[in-house]
């Protein structure tokens, strides 16, 4: 059986509601992506003209597609946003129980995310590195050393997609 676009949009939101592709970072191309999950790379480039389509990511012509860091079309009817996010949560509970994730432990982890975007007193934090291991590794240590979400950030996509950085920029000579 072949998987769809719109199976794979699905996927792909998955993917950024668990953190796996964070905001601002850039998506696999087409190809790697279809290599990675067995698909037709035609079948990935719907999907994120799809995904585009409707504000998840942005494409930039001969640097990639990036993930927003939401959707920037405004949802005037609240009701169509709510059904579109519980379709989202419900494929999000899917993935925690086929991960064996507990009822108790998800909502652990619910907890922890809508604390850290909806209460502000927390700062937006980023630590840019020039590859992906280090940039995770990196900011995973800075993470439980400072107590706050650090954002792992490629320079290449922070220098693609510069405006959602902030103005304060702290970098060390390497």
């Amino acid at each position: 059986m072949r998987t769809t676009a719109h199976e794979l949009e699905k996927a792909i939101l998955v993917r950024i509601a668990a953190g796996t592709y964070a905001p601002n970072s850039r998506l696999p191309t087409c190809e790697q992506l279809a290599a990675e999950l067995g698909v037709n790379k035609n079948t990935v480039s719907k999907a994120y003209r799809a995904l585009a389509g409707r504000g998840f990511v942005r494409t930039s012509a001969g640097r990639g597609t990036f993930v927003l860091m939401r959707p920037g079309k405004s949802v005037q009817d609240p009701s169509v946003a709510l059904a579109e996010l519980s379709s989202l949560l419900a494929l999000v509970v899917q993935e925690a129980k086929l991960a064996g994730l507990g009822r108790e432990q998800f909502q652990e982890v619910v907890d922890q995310i809508t604390a850290r975007y909806y209460d502000r007193a927390t700062p937006r934090v980023g630590f840019v590195e020039c590859n992906r291991l280090d940039a995770s590794t990196l900011s995973r240590d800075l993470q439980v050393a400072l107590g706050v979400p650090v954002e792992p950030l490629l320079i290449e996509d922070v220098l693609a997609a510069p405006e959602p950085c902030s103005t304060t920029r702290h970098a060390t000579p390497g």
